[in-house]
Parts: structure tokens; C-alpha cells; sequence
């Protein structure tokens, strides 16, 4: 662990992600123009500087939605390091929930979430079974295409009336025995949402999708 720390140390410098939002090392110093917000991150052990193309990607998505949704209520669902929420409380969200159920990066989490002075707005937990109550105007789920396909009946059911989600961590690969990663996650969708913007990055597809109707939204048990 301490070996792969040091190697990525080494190259990870200040990373511009959107036309709002820069990505700094906690050991870099950056002055950041008077239009930029800095999420300053430690990684640790936990996924996520920002470099990879599905987290810029979702930071980009954050960045356009949340200027279309100011004081959004955002679930920052998988959150590795916490830079998704983070980014979320510096665009301008309201209130911030970041969940994982790796204790080691919900620690990470923490300690980026007080470093960059937002714990106030962004709440961390990563308790198997703890309760994420909605409704949420906002959710981002970097994850993989398997794993969405098995939580994406509880982002519908989190998502207020009109609410979004950003789906990231989709490998775009076609498949000669079934359906791609993509239709399987599409087909997860269900009745209740709809695809509204599709990105491709290299071999990683990222895609908007919003709620179809109104419904209540209960508090739901995250899955194991």
C-alpha cells in the first residue's frame, strides 16, 4: 500500500474537470481563478483522484446539472474518496449524502470532506444498513454496470419527482453471447426513467437519466 501510494504521488497534479471545478492534491499548492472551485483530495487507499475518465465525466455532469439545480439534495452513491460529494457541496448543492460500504474509504471520505471545510453539508456513512432517506434531486453512482443493474430500483425510488441520476462506470463493450453492459442497465431503468443524455469517454459510457412521473418516495434499507 505504501509503495502504490508513493508511485501515484508522484504524477498526480492539479486536474481542471470542468469549466468550475479543479481537482488538487492535498501536498499541491494552486491558486485557483476567481470562477474555479477546488476539491483537495487524498485518495488513500480509496478509488477516486478525478483522472480516471468515468469521475471526470460525473464531475462534469455534477458541474451542469447543479448550475441548472441550485441547493440540490444530492446521494453521492459509492463514494469512494468523497470526491463526487465533495465536488457536489462546492457547485452548490444543498445537502450531500456520500455512502460506501468500505469503512477504510468512508475514512477517506471523512477526512477530505473535513479537509476541504464542507462537513457541515456533506454527510459520510457506510453502514450496510443504513437508512438514505429521500427524496433526492440528485444522484451519482460511479459504479460498474453489474452493480447499477442491482441498485438502480433504489435510485428510482430515492429520486424526487423530476429528479436525475448520473450512471457512470458503464464499460462499453459489445458482447457476442448477450446483451451489452449498457442494455442491461438500460433494461434496469424500468418504467420510472428515462435516459436523457448519453456520454462516451474511450471505452466508458456515462448516462443522464431523469424520473417519468411523480411518486411518493419511502426510506429505503441499502442493499448488502
Amino acid at each position: 500500500a505504501e509503495d502504490w501510494a508513493r508511485a501515484w504521488k508522484a504524477s498526480f497534479g492539479p486536474l481542471p474537470v470542468s469549466p468550475r471545478l479543479v481537482i488538487v492534491p492535498s501536498w499541491v499548492s494552486y491558486e485557483p481563478s476567481p470562477n474555479q472551485s477546488l476539491v483537495v483530495l487524498d485518495p488513500g487507499m480509496a478509488f477516486g483522484t478525478g483522472h480516471h475518465a468515468t469521475t471526470r465525466r460525473c464531475l462534469q455532469a455534477l458541474d451542469e446539472r447543479l448550475e441548472l439545480r441550485p441547493a440540490a439534495r444530492v446521494l453521492d452513491l459509492g463514494t469512494g474518496s468523497g470526491r463526487l460529494a465533495i465536488a457536489a457541496a462546492r457547485l452548490g448543492a444543498g445537502r450531500v449524502v456520500a455512502w460506501d460500504i468500505d469503512p477504510e474509504a468512508s475514512a477517506v471520505a471523512e477526512a477530505n470532506v473535513a479537509r476541504n471545510g464542507v462537513d457541515l453539508m456533506v454527510a459520510v456513512t457506510d453502514e450496510r444498513t443504513a437508512c438514505v432517506s429521500g427524496p433526492y434531486d440528485l444522484v451519482v453512482a460511479n459504479l460498474t454496470a453489474e452493480v447499477l443493474v442491482e441498485v438502480l430500483p433504489l435510485i428510482a425510488s430515492l429520486l424526487a419527482p423530476g429528479g436525475e441520476c448520473v450512471l457512470s462506470g458503464i464499460l462499453a463493450d459489445p458482447s457476442s453471447t448477450g446483451p451489452s453492459r449498457e442494455a442491461l442497465v438500460r433494461d434496469a431503468l424500468g418504467e420510472s426513467l428515462l435516459v436523457c443524455e448519453r456520454w462516451e469517454d474511450g471505452e466508458w459510457v456515462t448516462l443522464l437519466a431523469a424520473q417519468k412521473m411523480q411518486k411518493a418516495t419511502p426510506s429505503l434499507s441499502l442493499p448488502p
